[in-house]
Formats: C-alpha cells, sequence, structure tokens
C-alpha cells in the first residue's frame, strides 16, 4: 500500500486491523497476512504505542522515556521504524 502522504513528525500510524501481535518467551512477533517479524525491545515499544491516535512526535517522547535517549534519536528511530514497517506492510500512515 502506498502510503498516503510523507512520513514525518506529525504522522498517525496505524496498525493493520488484520495484525496480529504474540509474546513469546519474552519476544515479540507480530505478523500481516503471510508476513511476520520478530520486533527489539525498542520495536516493540514503538509497535505497542502505534495506536492510530498517537503521532510520530507522541511515540517517540514514550520511547525517549523509556529509553532515557535524546528527543532527537527517539524521533529518528520511530521514523525509521514506521517507515520499514510501512515499506513492508506491516503498518500504514
Amino acid at each position: 500500500m502506498e502510503p498516503e502522504s510523507e512520513l514525518g513528525p506529525d504522522s498517525v500510524p496505524r496498525r493493520p486491523l488484520h495484525a496480529r501481535t504474540r509474546r513469546f518467551r519474552d519476544k515479540v512477533f507480530i505478523a500481516v497476512d503471510n508476513e511476520s517479524a520478530e520486533l527489539s525491545d525498542t520495536a516493540a515499544v514503538i509497535w505497542t504505542s502505534v495506536d492510530g491516535s498517537r503521532t510520530i512526535r507522541d511515540i517517540a517522547a514514550v520511547v525517549q522515556a523509556d529509553y532515557d535517549v535524546a528527543e532527537e534519536l527517539a524521533l529518528a528511530d520511530v521514523l525509521e521504524f514506521v517507515s520499514e514497517m510501512a515499506g513492508s506492510g506491516f503498518m500504514e500512515y
């Protein structure tokens, strides 16, 4: 699916309705259609923060608070993750 607009700090990412999330032995796995992925700890925080109402900037604030990193780094990480997930069909914005 092609993104509707350019991804930026005020974009609101959302997971597809048919996306599935599973936790198994302290790991987080996601699946959409026939594709699946294992998420790192940081990626899992981002994924679970995506609720269709929070902006990229809002989600970056969660990452910043959880990992005590600079705002710019958190924002860059969230933008990169959402871009990769959208490109793979795991997320929309």
